[in-house]
């Protein structure tokens, strides 16, 4: 075997794209284990504002209103009843016929209702009222 001279093959590639590389892969980690502690911080901060004090009271307060207006529900329409909910408000109709659906049948249009049910300001339900009419 006879040897070439001069055609000796570099033993170590250059050192600047190993060196960029390097410093590539260390930013990419560090944004990475960045972005992961921001992560943790902002789930444990929303953590505790949803088992908070205020949180606890307000669910519960929504909790106890809801059930006041299925139980008015109930107490004030016969079962599969065809009401209508007029959509006026988008808030609170939206509840009644969610709370409803299982007791009557909540229609597309008020033809075909021979109730017409509402939820207005009052103190029955703290602070709202199940309004309930027959057409």
């Amino acid at each position: 075997m006879h040897r070439v001279p001069g055609s000796r093959a570099p033993l170590d590639p250059p050192s600047a794209p190993r060196t960029a590389k390097l410093l590539g892969c260390a930013a990419v980690c560090a944004i990475s284990v960045s972005a992961l502690g921001l992560g943790v911080h902002h789930a444990l901060q929303e953590t505790a504002a949803n088992i908070g004090k205020q949180s606890v009271s307000l669910a519960a307060a929504n909790d106890s209103q809801e059930e006041c207006i299925y139980h008015a529900i109930r107490s004030r329409l016969p079962k599969g009843a065809p009401i209508y909910v007029p959509d006026y408000a988008h808030g609170n109709e939206v509840r009644v016929n969610d709370l409803a659906t299982l007791w009557a049948v909540p229609q597309p249009g008020i033809s075909t209702a021979k109730w017409v049910v509402s939820l207005v300001r009052g103190r029955e339900c703290e602070g709202l009222r199940l309004k309930v009419r027959r057409r």
